[in-house]
């Protein structure tokens, strides 16, 4: 049997240190044998890796562990004088895992990394009664402080107290919310999609101009405390299972985060959290569900379909045809009793959705204008039901959404001995989805077919050197990937490049025709991830110190514009034939692979220093260092030098210099038991919490370049583009690029202070202000605008006007065409007044509500596909981004949350026993939207910059307001032709958002240990219509200068129209 003398391993290595303090291997050489001698390697190995881990720190994007528990707390006599040499012991209730500890000479003690459940605790000393504390539920992240005070008598004689522990947070100064089993089985959740219980979180906001497709995933994203909805990490028991887009779980083709039965909680951390964690200032940690000595499990199926859902208010009739079957089962338990458990998950998805879009045509009456060339192009058309006049009509379309997903965990866990503990766990998440027609392209001729495939595993393990020395060991392989085709062609589109994907046509005022312009594309990741962590406690100090070491591997394709996109003016420019733009890959310069490879490390040291007795400081700071990304085969080319480069320079890292070499986050933290009494805390805390560039930010900038060149024709041949002489010749343009000469990482600052207070006994009230600044944060800018003319008024202008036609000014860089680069230029200010209510499960009943009043505002804002809000993801004015000085395109000014679930006081027989309801309400201001000009009224030739116009002062922009005019038109003027308008970014604000989610169930035992429940959930019970903003391009004014008369116009929801889903599920 392997044995490890604690104590003395402890001696030698301080008399090693003593020896010698300079060489710190000297530290660990100790010795780990077992009865007959031998060394025992698991034991060497782990203090190999704290050598490896202090090295790491002396040499300087990723989260360390944290989906563990901390207990602390100290031991007292009667006369309440501390305690020292008391024997403290935790015990899980369900494992019967142990550890103990010693008091200190003040009577302290701390036991971290505990696994979570449900612990006692006990204390006992020769001369004392032995006292056990019951009770005591251990939850992701939590540090409760369990005092213990022992009555003078015989150890013999033991003290059972039971009774919940005060939640009121007294020696951690993070901000965070949790979601617990009770809200992940009972609230009703739409999809069964767990990542919606974030937004349960103060400062918790799911930003509604998400993406929309599998090019940036169709999952919501989350704003948190004033930052970006990208960047936050989404742990999986240590692990980090972000994708490509930094979206986390929920970037599966289907939209989904299944696998609710095997996540057993999570943590939403929102401000100022200790160095261990990496992030861009939030941080969501979950931890999985594991075996326990009795055997337990669920069997399921969820149902929902159109026959019970209400018609969408766009919807003609009724509500689309729609089915969803969730199934699934789950089952643990022990393989040893105390000793190794086992817990596995299914959870499988089919779905079909008929989708309503709202799209916008050319009428039958205005087509017969179209000359030969254009014809056949918009014959393909349909037919309208609406005539808007001037010659676009609009019709209701419908496109089907086949959806198929399957989720397998598997978590193996093993104690094998009283100083060492390993658990391994394994998700494979695979999906398709095949779709015709999104709210963008609401024509649904060229349907998607989309696939996942996502693989996330690791293997940890726990070794306790000492009472107050423990070390934690990690490895980690994460697989995500995702795909997407649209194989359907018609001739007339195909003209362009026969046997690509059809042709893009866009046409300002029209819903598109052809292939999305983003594919075909593959996002594939492989990374493979080591880490450690050390956990020392020295008296006062409870020091966390370690790394992880991450290295990737971007397998990946990306083919924008592949198929090349035609930009028409107007309705008239596209019936004469007579695109303003080209943009496209000629036939030999369309390759978009690319293979990278960077590593990452990141280094940490945390203490929490225990002051006084009531005084607790955070420290620490984390150094977030990545490599400086290449590309496997060399295939790198960039713009060194915007302003007056020729052509394209081969080079060979993703960045000039190392942006991220000057990453160091400090974080500080107090938390304050005022009283002493662990019910009224006061709490404050700054911190530093970098966003290193993950491939995602300059990816679109190296496939667009050489072996791929995408170039912009203006006024080109059609239908078969860089034909004959017609217009200038095609010059290389780059409009996702990136700013090769990036010197900075975007980072942001937080602070809070708050107070926290047990009102009630399992009722806690946190009231308080948080701040954020964004600094260096990404944003698109045209670096080869046309050249400007200052008029007499000082008015900018872009173009000339000759022959009554506007003809764009010469370039800053005449070699080129766009250059939108990707720069770290923006940056944005949050203030918040946040407060939570938090009531835990007692007396049948549980309650949480978290409400936020805050003001965000920042610069110009982009990031994969977002921001659409906006009407820009780019410097409006390419000479000076301070003109897009505005509302944040997250800023929602009031948010309230309310979840509750009431087991209802029925008594009797099974009949009328067992009913429980619950539910969510959730009420939300509108987010800001931007009135744009509705056409490149300024010739500035930017896909990502439409301008805005002239607003009339003084003008009440809310006047009769309506859905068919959300904005009222006569505020605004169209600027003159090669001009930019002085209205702002993101003047307007949405309607607001209200919704109340029911789920009444019925449980019924057959047996002590089983059971069956019926759910009835009613998703927006009672039917509210969440309108979104006004659709983006639908702009003021049409491109004849004439005003827009649909500008203004609400097209979509936001959200649901009520929904109903059954549910059957056994419990054992």
């Amino acid at each position: 049997m392997w044995q490890f003398s604690a104590a003395h391993s402890r001696h030698s290595w301080q008399k090693n240190l003593r020896k010698n303090p300079k060489n710190p291997t000297l530290v660990v050489q100790m010795k780990c044998r077992n009865s007959r001698g031998r060394v025992n390697p698991m034991k060497t190995i782990s203090q190999i890796i704290i050598v490896a881990a202090v090295v790491m720190l002396a040499a300087g994007q990723l989260q360390a562990q944290g989906a563990t528990a901390t207990i602390s707390g100290t031991v007292l006599d009667p006369s309440a004088a501390a305690i020292a040499g008391a024997s403290i012991t935790v015990r899980n209730v369900e494992t019967a895992f142990t550890r103990t500890v010693t008091s200190d000479d003040q009577g302290r003690y701390v036991v971290p990394e505990l696994p979570i459940g449900d612990y006692e605790v006990q204390g006992s000393l020769p001369g004392f009664q032995t006292v056990v504390r019951r009770g005591i539920l251990l939850t992701v992240g939590s540090r409760p402080v369990v005092d213990l005070q022992l009555p003078i008598g015989q150890a013999a004689d033991t003290i059972s107290v039971t009774g919940e522990i005060s939640e009121v947070e007294t020696t951690s100064s993070s901000l965070s919310s949790l979601v617990n089993q009770t809200q992940m089985r009972e609230l009703p959740l739409n999809g069964r999609n767990f990542e919606q219980l974030i937004l349960l979180a103060p400062g918790a906001l799911s930003y509604p101009a998400g993406g929309s497709s599998a090019l940036v995933g169709r999952a919501a994203t989350y704003a948190i405390s004033g930052s970006r909805p990208e960047g936050y990490a989404i742990l999986l028991d240590g692990e980090n299972i972000q994708d490509w887009w930094q979206r986390g779980t929920g970037a599966a083709v289907t939209g989904t985060s299944l696998g609710i039965e095997g996540i057993a909680e999570f943590q939403t951390l929102t401000n100022t959290y200790s160095a261990e964690f990496g992030g861009n200032g939030a941080v969501i940690n979950s931890a999985t569900r594991s075996g326990t000595n009795s055997f337990h499990g669920s069997v399921y199926e969820f149902l929902r379909n159109n026959a019970l859902d209400a018609r969408n208010f766009f919807e003609q009739k009724s509500a689309a045809p729609f089915r969803r079957n969730q199934f699934g089962a789950s089952v643990g338990g022990p393989v040893k009793r105390s000793k190794a458990f086992f817990f596995f998950n299914y959870e499988g998805l089919r779905q079909h959705l008929d989708q309503s879009f709202q799209a916008f045509v050319p009428t039958l009456a205005v087509r017969a204008q179209a000359a030969p060339s254009v014809k056949s192009i918009v014959d393909l058309y349909p037919a309208p039901t609406t005539d808007l006049g001037v010659g676009i009509g609009t019709l209701i379309t419908v496109g089907g959404q086949t959806a198929e997903e399957n989720y397998y965990l598997g978590r193996f866990d093993y104690t094998l001995s009283s100083t060492d503990s390993l658990f391994a766990r394994y998700v494979n998440d695979t999906g398709t989805l095949v779709s015709a027609g999104i709210v963008s392209q609401p024509i649904p001729l060229w349907p998607t077919l989309d696939r996942s495939a996502n693989q996330y595993s690791t293997v940890q393990e726990h070794h306790v050197f000492s009472s107050n020395l423990l070390n934690s060991f990690g490895f980690a392989f994460t697989r995500p990937s995702t795909t997407e085709t649209q194989p359907n062609t018609y001739a007339p589109l195909q003209q362009a490049f026969p046997g690509r994907q059809d042709v893009t046509i866009t046409v300002n005022g029209l819903s598109p025709l052809g292939a999305n312009f983003v594919n075909p594309f593959r996002f594939l990741q492989n990374k493979f991830t080591i880490t450690d962590d050390v956990l020392w406690t020295k008296g006062a100090h409870s020091l966390k110190f370690g790394a992880r070491l991450r290295r990737q591997q971007i397998n990946s394709y990306s083919y924008t514009y592949w198929n090349g996109n035609y930009t028409f003016t107007d309705l008239q420019a596209l019936l004469n034939g007579t695109p303003r733009i080209f943009t496209g890959a000629r036939n030999g310069e369309a390759y978009g692979n690319r293979d990278f490879r960077d590593i990452a490390l990141a280094p940490y040291i945390e203490d929490d220093w225990k002051v006084t007795r009531r005084l607790t400081l955070n420290m620490g700071v984390r150094y977030e260092f990545q490599t400086n990304p290449i590309e496997r085969h060399g295939n790198l080319h960039n713009v060194v030098n915007p302003f007056t480069d020729t052509g394209y320079t081969n080079v060979p890292h993703a960045f000039k210099t190392n942006p991220s070499v000057w990453n160091w986050d400090p974080r500080f933290g107090f938390a304050y038991d005022v009283f002493g009494d662990h019910k009224t805390s006061l709490r404050g805390g700054f911190g530093l919490f970098h966003d290193p560039y993950q491939t995602y930010a300059y990816f679109s900038g190296y496939v667009g370049t050489p072996p791929f060149n995408s170039l912009n024709q203006e006024n080109p041949s059609f239908p078969i583009p860089f034909q004959g002489t017609i217009g200038a010749q095609p010059l290389p343009s780059l409009t996702f690029g990136t700013v090769y000469d990036i010197k900075k990482t975007p980072y942001q600052m937080q602070w809070n202070l708050n107070v926290q207070r047990e009102l009630f006994r399992d009722t806690t009230l946190t009231v308080g202000y948080v701040g954020s600044r964004g600094v260096n944060l990404l944003s698109f800018r045209e670096y080869s605008p046309p050249q400007i003319e200052l008029d007499a008024n000082g008015v900018q202008h872009f173009v000339r006007v000759v022959n009554g036609m506007g003809v764009s000014n010469p370039r800053l860089n005449p070699n080129f065409g766009t250059l939108t680069l990707t720069q770290p230029s923006s940056l944005s200010r949050y203030n918040a007044l946040q407060m939570s209510l938090n009531e835990r499960f007692s007396n049948s009943v549980q309650t949480y509500l978290s409400y936020t009043f805050s003001h965000c505002v920042d610069l110009a804002y982009t990031y994969g596909g977002l921001g659409g809000n906006n009407g820009t993801s780019a410097w409006n004015n390419p000479y000076d981004g301070s003109t897009d000085k505005g509302n944040c395109s997250y800023d929602i000014r009031h948010n309230l949350t309310l979840n509750a679930v009431y087991r209802l006081p029925f008594k009797g027989n099974r009949v009328v026993e067992g009913w429980q309801l619950s539910g969510i309400e959730i009420f939300r201001t509108g987010v800001p939207f931007t009135v744009t000009s509705g056409f490149d009224a300024g010739l500035l030739g930017n896909n990502f910059a439409t301008p805005r116009p002239n607003r009339v002062a003084g003008c009440d922009i809310t006047a009769n307001q309506s859905r068919i005019h959300w904005y009222n038109p006569d505020c605004f003027r169209l600027q003159p032709i090669g001009t930019l308008g002085n209205s702002g970014r993101n003047i307007g604000t949405s309607p607001s958002y209200a919704t109340l989610d029911i789920n009444l169930a019925k449980d019924m035992k057959i047996t002590e240990a089983a059971a069956v429940q019926f759910r009835a959930e009613f998703f927006n019970i009672l039917n509210h219509t969440n309108f979104n903003f006004p659709s983006t391009t639908l702009g003021a004014f049409t491109s004849s200068g004439a005003p827009n008369p649909n500008a203004g116009t609400i097209t979509s929801i936001v959200g649901t129209s009520r929904q109903i889903q059954f549910a059957l599920k056994f419990l054992f």
